[in-house]
């Protein structure tokens, strides 16, 4: 081959070498031509030329339009300036002369220049005009003109047709116009600018003038001044200037605003430019200061008398170089001060300052006072106290009696003065002590007038002596344990007297006793009182002392156990064990030593003895003496040498004949298996002929020693058996090949022969035959016919063969097709569109083999408007059916995917930007709404909307929708809306206001009076014209006569600025009153007294006189007294006047009175009110009396009262209650009318009593919290009580049992009261307690056979029982069950659980008007909460986000009550004495047992409306089939809870707590209870929601914070929140919890989700962050310092107080807001007053003060033994990672145990850890375990 390859290739070189010859002369000649051509173009390469001619001149910024080109070369241009100079490739572009040359590349890299050609850059030609169609008055306009190269062009001067025009032509000065190039160099000198006019608007210029303030101090002229400056900031335009005009000005003391009205004028033009500037004036102030006087009054001083001292005397004197009042003005002195009481009192007199008209003009002068001292000495009185003795008993004695010496001129008590021993003094105590009490004094009025006497008291003495009492030690037994011992325990002696109530014994010094042996038990004594103070001072103590005795510690000392396996040698042991019944046996410290004795060399066992024994302490004292020793002997066991005895394997390939052997062989897991010297003989039996395998069993076996002894006995032989394997014969076998086409049945190919790879051929006699195997299916297959070989007579012997085989190949080939996506189409609707169907198509007919069925799945969907891909992602085919199965066969088709297309086509939408209005506030209306007009907008979409338009003045504006944005969850979906926008209109309405004239009144003086002062009147929201307005009003009215006329107003107008607004406002306008008096005339009056006893009749006083006046007799005066009391009080004797003048005009109104009223009072009339008593006997119904009357010793009602009850005493139970009505006393004064006068009367009140006394069928069977045993939630006890059994239960279907004793149902904070049984029964036979087995019975429900036998009387029976089967008591009564005992008896009931399954069955329609008349009944009865408890239900309520129409609401409370406490039998007992219990248990105790659990349930279902109960009983986990016994530990308390329509269910509340650390509970996750964070903010228009999450109960918070802390973090999104002022509920819809690495490991714990609080408050926030500090536990307090937090909000000037000095943790946890209540918190202001109510002070928790658990690993102890058939345990446990905190004491119960052979963990029950004191402090530790192995060996 390769030879034959060689050979073409050469014939081929052959034959073109033969061609070149041929053809040599034409080849050379086109070569030649070829070499001419390119020598020619070489030698012209370069050459340039020109294309377009160089023009002479070209303008600046367009192309110079030059062109040339060369041969075969690109050309360059170079550039050159005119007059010379180098060339360069820049491009020119400024204005100038230049030249220019083409230049190009010859053939050998050398340059070829074209010819020079000069041209000149011109100036550019252009329009400029200013480019702005606004502009601000005074600015420079934008210019613009037509640039090249990106230059700019600006204008610094302007020529204006009209400067003060609105709008005006504007053209831009040519020689001020400059252009600049993008690098900001001048280039106008390229340009020639021609200036073009353009209309131009002027925007008004903001300017700010501030007018000047001036002061003066008043002297009755007016105050005026002109000064003012302009603002820098805010300069005028460029020629124009400044006019002010002042009109304002002041007389009066006082401030007033002065301001100008400004103007603006151009001096270039002399024209007013005022309406091109919008001008803001700051007002500047006129202060007339108050003219100051100084006054100096008199003093004086007396001693107290009981009247009052004044002193009227002064002098009046100016400041230096003042002039003291004006000229004309005088001074009235009006009052001054009175002193009474002793002490003493600045004199200071009140003046009134007139002008020469007599008008007031105080106001314009400031007093100030060097006043003299008014002063009252105190009155002496002497006094004298009693003396008393007393024996010391706890109690405070005083002694009353006391004596009051008589008085002389300023001694002594006043006449009408009553005195009365105040508060006496006390002595308790033992000893002696002056009776030093106060004396009270009281004037006739009753007031304390004490103050005003200095009394001087000569105490007597009052004294104590000593309480005897005899006490007594008490004795105390203990066993040697190495330590000291004593018993602090005291009585009062039989026949002592007893220590005084409340006080109890503190033992101080104790007698301590550690040998054994017996001591005297003497003590040290102290007493205390109930407060914790020492009292034994006041006692005289005897003591009998006690004995202590140490008994010796019992041990048992044992020889110890020693083992070996035999080896022919000596076995001996001198070991020892120590035990006693106490742990350790020994006292810690001490050592023993023991002698043994004990010998053992054959296998067997033999004793061990201890022969002596001693024990020494640490410092090597024998203390043998204080042990009890007993010896106990161990055992010495020699065991038999294990050896195993094994016959020898044997094997061969299967041939027909038998297979034996006779070998064995000897092993022992000790080397060497016998003991050396010794020897083994054993026979073997056993054959196989066969295939497979045999034993080959040993027979007998002896062993020898090295004498030929038979040593057997010493071994533990093992006989093993040997096998004896015959080996299946190898063959092999080939199968043949086939192949089809796949059509959904069987094919199948029988060929097979013996393979020449088999090594063997079959057995003489043996021969082979085949099993059909079959394919259906698509695919390659091995032909896996199975062979069978037969012997000559046909038996089976494949068993001897090991068949291999060589499988031939069946082929069954796929069928074609293809499946294309179906085309979907449809309008956008925000959901995903997709294709729902496939095109099925193939070469074969039909495409799917018949009875083929499919399934598939098309992938890619479209939700936005527009086309995509759908695919076919998923398609199988099926055949079968679900009868009798389904079978996948997609394998067995070839398929082709073709893809289908997705279309959305864009939804229409239309929004109009919404019509607005408001009326005028000054502030612009700016449009910032819209609405949908026939929207289809997508539900779940949100939108922005931007609208434009505005306006402010009063009238309307157009408005707009500028954009539309549409959000789905924060995307952007607005492309898949065709959206149509409508316009709205804007609507500002004028504000309504009054505008009223001013008022003013003047005593006749001759002169008109006006007034041109104006009062602005709110008509609308309290609103005001715009602040800035300024007003201009001109009113019109006079008034000279004596008399009054209308001031009007005749014009007005609004300015803001110099722009007149009064469109803005709809004023409507009020006349004012000018008033003319007359002068000087002063007039005094006075009424008489008089008072009576409240009879119901009115009381007059007719007196009344004139009593000074200075009208002339010409007028007229008529006064009398009109004043009228009928109820009790004080009123004025009013007077009604009437004053003539003598022209006949009633003057009254215009004459000075003043007015001396008497009084007129109505005492209150005393009586006595007994109320009714009266008594029933119980029948289950509310009985009252309303009866009540004055005594026969009591004044009667007036005529015409009459009691009237308002509030009833209710009883219903048995017992008494006072019947303590509320009433009033009413009076009817006309028909139908009455009014209430129970203040006329002062009434004592004897209250009747109401009382029901029991009835021979119902009894009050009320309990404290009923006293049954502790119940878990499991239904079982907790080990408490004792134990003994109280009958026994037996049920059909086991599981847990609630037998069900009675309900209570009122709760009185500190136990439960029974209730009322409702009398009406179901069917005449059923309680009510059946309702509910009616509905499960009517809901299909199955019973189950329950048999109970009581041995304690109680009758208890099951829930839901099946109406009218069993032997036993039907039920009457709903509260108490009752029947006999003395025999079991049997039912049968529903086993349901409400909380589980919920409402299961309707109640049968025959019931329902019983049900719901019980209904009434039950919420009558069982809904009833103390008000004291019901505050703190409501904010556990709030807190957890209960809702009553939640369906699952039972079961979250349930769920809460059972988390809320720890569940613990050894709970404080002090729980069990609060005068509230529930509230106790949630809040502060948060631990106790069933009766709490199930009483705090009760009252929160309540809470929530439904009827609920406390109920008791025994619940029992029975076992199915069994009987179960009932014991104390069963006894149980639960919740019933009424459900409407269906009856009672139970609920069971109790939670179960933890034994220690976290919770456990294998691969269940751990649960946690997590909430929104409470947020609290000030109301600033903007939502509030939730910012972090922390846990819902404080175990819940502290894990939370610990996984935090650890670097765990999470994402939670918060729904709910709230804008407007008010309170609303925050939630979690999602959580995820990550680890520190980030991990999703949010399923290792079971989430709780509970609501949050959101409110936003009115007040100001201020929030307190709490420093974040962090300690793990450990044992000690952990305290915030007084000022460990930050504050903000506080705003400036004001002081935060608050200390959190104290507040903290020592137990595990997170600080809550409820470790902050007590906290005091105050805010002040700069003067250090209160202002605390003005905010809202919130703590922010989330990084608060932590103490972590502390982590520690407790370890048990392994250990392994041989097997004896004894528990094999180990008690020993220790603490194998961490610490405990200091004091802190572990307690473990190690509870492995292993018996049997293998191993076990050494397991730990229970782990509990206390401080010092005992108490239990578990949950402060993370707790791990790590348990050891038991291992029991063979």
């Amino acid at each position: 081959m390769r030879y034959e390859n060689y050979r073409n290739k050469m014939q081929k070189l052959a034959g073109f070498a033969g061609a070149v010859r041929r053809f040599r002369v034409p080849i050379i000649l086109a070569l030649a031509l070829v070499a001419a051509v390119c020598a020619a173009l070489l030698s012209v390469r370069g050459i340039v030329y020109e294309v377009t001619p160089c023009p002479s001149s070209v303008e600046y910024g367009s192309p110079l339009g030059y062109e040339a080109a060369a041969v075969l070369a690109d050309v360059r241009y170079e550039y050159a300036p005119g007059s010379g100079g180098e060339w360069t490739c820049e491009v020119p572009v400024r204005v100038g002369e230049y030249r220019v040359r083409a230049v190009a590349e010859n053939a050998f890299g050398g340059r070829r220049c074209g010819s020079t050609r000069t041209f000149s850059i011109v100036p550019r030609e252009t329009d400029v005009y200013v480019s702005q169609e606004k502009a601000e008055y005074g600015s420079l306009p934008a210019v613009t003109a037509d640039l090249a190269y990106g230059d700019t062009v600006f204008c610094t001067r302007f020529e204006y047709a009209d400067i003060a025009a609105a709008e005006t032509e504007v053209t831009a000065v040519e020689s001020a116009v400059v252009a600049l190039d993008r690098e900001g160099n001048d280039v106008s000198f390229c340009y020639i600018f021609r200036p073009v006019a353009v209309p131009v608007g002027f925007t008004p210029r903001e300017i700010s003038v501030r007018v000047q303030d001036a002061e003066s101090v008043y002297d009755g002229t007016p105050l005026r001044f002109d000064g003012y400056e302009l603002d820098p900031s805010t300069p005028l335009a460029e020629g124009d200037i400044l006019i002010a005009q002042f009109d304002d000005e002041r007389t009066e003391a006082g401030e007033g605003e002065n301001i100008p009205e400004i103007r603006v004028k151009n001096t270039a033009t002399g024209k007013d430019v005022t309406a091109r500037y919008k001008i803001g004036i700051v007002p500047g102030k006129l202060t007339v200061q108050k003219r100051p006087l100084y006054v100096t009054t008199g003093s004086a001083s007396k001693i107290y008398d009981g009247t009052a001292l004044a002193d009227g005397r002064y002098s009046l004197a100016a400041a230096d170089g003042e002039s003291g009042l004006l000229e004309g003005h005088r001074e009235v002195l009006l009052s001054g001060t009175r002193l009474t009481d002793a002490g003493s009192a600045d004199n200071i007199l009140q003046f009134r300052i007139e002008n020469g008209d007599g008008a007031d003009v105080s106001a314009n002068y400031s007093l100030f006072f060097d006043a003299g001292t008014l002063s009252v000495g105190k009155r002496q009185v002497f006094y004298s106290t009693g003396s008393g003795a007393w024996e010391y008993d706890g109690t405070a004695h005083s002694c009353t009696e006391y004596s009051v010496a008589d008085g002389g001129e300023n001694t002594g008590i006043l006449p009408g003065h009553t005195h009365a021993l105040g508060t006496p003094a006390e002595i308790t105590d033992a000893g002696e002590a002056e009776n030093a009490s106060a004396l009270r004094i009281t004037d006739a009025e009753g007031r304390d007038v004490t103050s005003n006497y200095e009394t001087v008291c000569r105490a007597g003495t009052l004294s104590v002596v000593p309480r005897s009492v005899t006490l007594r030690s008490e004795n105390g037994e203990w066993v040697y344990d190495g330590e000291a011992h004593s018993q602090p325990l005291l009585s009062v002696a039989e026949g002592s007297r007893p220590l005084v109530a409340g006080h109890s014994f503190r033992i101080g010094q104790c007698t301590e006793i550690t040998d054994a042996g017996s001591v005297q038990n003497l003590l040290g004594v102290f007493i205390s009182a109930a407060d914790g103070k020492d009292v034994t001072a006041n006692y005289d103590i005897t003591c009998e002392y006690g004995v202590l005795t140490v008994l010796p510690r019992p041990v048992t000392v044992r020889a110890a156990d020693a083992e070996k396996v035999y080896d022919g040698t000596a076995l001996l042991s001198d070991e020892f064990v120590v035990t006693s019944e106490y742990d350790p046996a020994l006292v810690a410290g001490h050592t023993c030593t023991a002698k043994t004795e004990g010998i053992r060399t054959d296998a067997g066992e033999e004793a061990n003895r201890v022969v002596s024994f001693s024990v020494r302490d640490a410092e090597g004292k024998d203390v043998t003496a204080n042990y009890g020793v007993t010896f106990a002997e161990g055992v010495l066991t020699v065991l038999p040498r294990p050896v195993t005895v094994r016959a020898a394997d044997a094997e061969k390939v299967y041939d027909g004949t038998a297979l034996r052997s006779d070998e064995f062989v000897v092993t022992s897991e000790y080397d060497p298996a016998l003991v050396a010297g010794h020897t083994c003989a054993a026979d073997t039996v056993g054959d196989r002929t066969d295939a497979g395998t045999a034993e080959n069993r040993i027979s007998r076996v002896i062993i020898y020693d090295a004498d030929g002894r038979d040593v057997t006995a010493n071994y533990a032989v093992t006989e093993e058996t040997g096998v004896l394997k015959v080996l299946p014969r190898p063959v092999v076998f080939r199968t043949a090949d086939n192949a089809w086409m796949y059509d959904g049945t069987e094919h199948s190919e029988s060929g097979f022969v013996l393979a020449p790879s088999s090594g063997y051929k079959l057995v003489a006699g043996h021969k082979a035959v085949a099993e059909k195997y079959a394919v259906v299916d698509a695919g390659e297959y091995e032909n896996r016919l199975t062979v069978r070989i037969v012997s000559q007579d046909e038996e089976e012997v494949t068993f001897n063969y090991d068949i291999s085989y060589e499988y031939g190949t069946l082929s069954v080939h796929p069928r074609p097709i293809t499946v294309t996506a179906a085309d979907a189409e449809k309008m956008y609707d925000g959901l995903p569109l997709e294709s729902t169907d496939v095109i099925i198509t193939s070469d074969c007919d039909p495409a799917l083999v018949e009875g083929h069925y499919y399934d598939f799945y098309n992938a890619g969907t479209r939700t936005d408007a527009g086309q995509s891909v759908c695919t076919v992602e998923y398609f199988c085919v099926y055949e079968g059916d679900f009868a009798g199965g389904v079978r996948d066969v997609t394998d067995n088709y070839e398929i082709t995917f073709g893809d289908g297309t997705l279309s959305v086509t864009r939804r229409p939408i239309t929004i109009k930007a919404a019509d607005q209005g408001k009326v005028y506030d000054g502030l612009p209306l700016e449009s910032d709404a819209a609405v949908w007009v026939d929207s289809d907008l997508i539900s779940w979409h949100s939108y922005d909307v931007e609208t434009q338009g505005s306006i402010t003045d009063a009238g309307t504006a157009p408005c707009s929708v500028r954009s539309v944005t549409v959000w789905e969850y924060g995307r952007d979906v607005t492309f898949n809306y065709e959206i149509t926008c409508l316009g709205g209109t804007l609507i500002v309405t004028p504000l309504p206001i009054g505008l009223q004239a001013g008022s003013a009144s003047k005593k006749f003086d001759g002169t008109p009076l006006t007034c041109e002062t104006f009062l602005w009147i709110p008509l609308y929201e309290d609103r005001l014209p715009v602040e800035g307005q300024t007003a201009r009003v001109l009113t019109q009215g006079e008034q000279t006569e004596i008399g009054e006329s209308s001031n009007k107003v005749v014009s007005y107008a609004l300015y803001e600025g110099m722009r007149d607004v009064t469109g803005n406002y709809a004023v409507t306008c009020f006349d004012g009153c000018l008033r003319v008096l007359i002068p000087d005339y002063t007039m005094k009056i006075s009424t008489g007294s008089g008072s009576k006893v409240y009879d119901g009749t009115p009381l007059t006083v007719p007196e009344c006189e004139i009593t000074e006046s200075d009208l002339p007799d010409t007028f007229s005066v008529t006064a009398e007294a009109k004043g009228s009391a009928w109820a009790a009080g004080k009123v004025r004797n009013t007077v009604r006047l009437e004053i003539i003048a003598p022209d006949g005009t009633d003057v009254s109104d215009f004459i000075y009175v003043e007015y001396d009223y008497g009084i007129l009072e109505i005492l209150p009339r005393p009586i006595i009110v007994q109320t009714a008593s009266n008594s029933w006997e119980y029948d289950g119904e509310t009985h009252w009396d309303t009866g009540a009357e004055t005594t026969a010793a009591s004044l009667p009602l007036a005529e015409g009262d009459s009691f009237q009850c308002t509030g009833p005493v209710f009883i219903s139970r048995v017992g008494i209650e006072e019947n303590s009505l509320e009433m009033e006393i009413v009076r009817q004064v006309s028909e139908g009318v009455s009014v209430t006068v129970t203040d006329c009367y002062i009434i004592t009140w004897i209250y009747g009593v109401l009382e029901i006394t029991p009835s021979d069928l119902y009894g009050d069977i009320g309990i404290g919290l009923p006293d049954i045993a502790p119940g878990g939630g499991d239904g079982g006890g907790d080990g408490s009580g004792s134990g003994g059994s109280f009958g026994k239960v037996y049920s059909e279907s086991g599981g847990m049992v609630y037998l069900r004793e009675a309900n209570y149902g009122e709760y009185m904070g500190a136990y439960w009261r029974s209730t009322i049984p409702y009398k009406q029964l179901l069917d005449d036979t059923y309680s009510m307690n059946y309702l509910a087995s009616f509905a499960l019975q009517n809901g299909g429900k199955q019973g189950s056979l329950i048999r109970i036998q009581m041995e304690t009387g109680k009758y208890v029976l099951p829930y839901y029982m099946v109406p009218g089967a069993g032997n036993y008591q039907v039920q009457t009564s709903d509260v108490l069950y009752s029947g006999n005992t003395s025999e079991p008896y049997e039912l049968y009931n529903y086993f349901y659980d409400y909380a589980a399954e919920g409402k299961s069955g309707e109640l049968p329609a025959q019931y329902a008007a019983a049900e719901a008349a019980y209904r009434n009944f039950v919420r009558n009865e069982y809904l009833a909460v103390p008000e004291t408890t019901q505050s703190y239900l409501k904010y556990v309520i709030r807190q957890q986000g209960f809702d009553a129409s939640d369906p699952s609401v039972i079961s979250k409370v349930a769920n809460y009550v059972q988390g809320a406490a720890q569940y613990n039998w050894k709970y404080d007992r002090l729980l069990d004495v609060q005068s509230d219990i529930v509230v106790a248990f949630l809040r502060d105790f948060k631990e106790g047992i069933c009766q709490h659990y199930a009483s705090a349930a009760t009252l929160l279902f309540r809470m929530l409306g439904f009827p609920a109960r406390y109920t008791v009983g025994y619940a029992v986990k029975a076992e199915a089939g069994e009987w179960t016994d009932i014991s104390e530990l069963d006894a149980h308390a639960w919740v019933e809870v009424y459900i409407d329509g269906f009856g009672w269910v139970y609920v069971e509340v109790t939670g179960a707590g933890h034994a220690f650390g976290d919770p456990v509970g294998g691969n269940e996750p751990l649960r946690l209870e997590i909430k929104p964070a409470d947020e609290v903010k000030q109301y600033d228009g903007t939502p509030l929601t939730a910012r972090y999450v922390e846990g819902a109960d404080p175990r819940s918070a502290l894990l939370l914070r610990e996984l935090l802390h650890a670097g765990y973090s999470y994402k939670a999104v918060f729904g709910g929140s709230i804008t407007p002022v008010g309170w609303s509920m925050s939630s979690i819809e999602s959580f995820t919890l990550f680890d520190a690495g980030g991990t999703d490991v949010t399923d290792r714990y079971d989430f709780e989700f509970t609501r949050g609080e959101l409110a936003v408050v009115e007040e100001t926030v201020i929030t307190v962050r709490p420093y974040a500090l962090q300690k793990q536990y450990d044992a000690e307090p952990f305290l915030y310092g007084a000022y460990d937090y930050t504050a903000a909000g506080v705003p400036g000037g004001l002081a935060l107080h608050l200390s959190l000095e104290g507040i903290g943790l020592t137990d595990a946890g997170v600080l809550r807001q409820e470790d902050l209540q007590g906290v005091a918190v105050s805010v002040t202001d700069e003067y250090g007053r209160d202002v605390t109510d003005r905010f809202y002070i919130h703590f922010d928790l989330e990084n608060a003060l932590m103490v972590s658990r502390r982590a520690i690993t407790v370890a048990s102890i392994s250990e392994t033994k041989a097997y004896d058939g004894t528990p094999l345990t180990n008690r020993t446990f220790w603490i194998a990672g961490g610490s405990l905190a200091p004091g802190n004491v572990l307690f473990a119960e190690v509870i492995g145990s292993q018996t049997e052979i293998g191993s076990s963990e050494n397991s730990i029950s229970s782990v509990r850890i206390t401080d010092a004191a005992g108490a239990e402090v578990t949950d402060n530790y993370r707790v791990s375990l790590s348990e050891g192995m038991l291992t029991v060996l063979g």
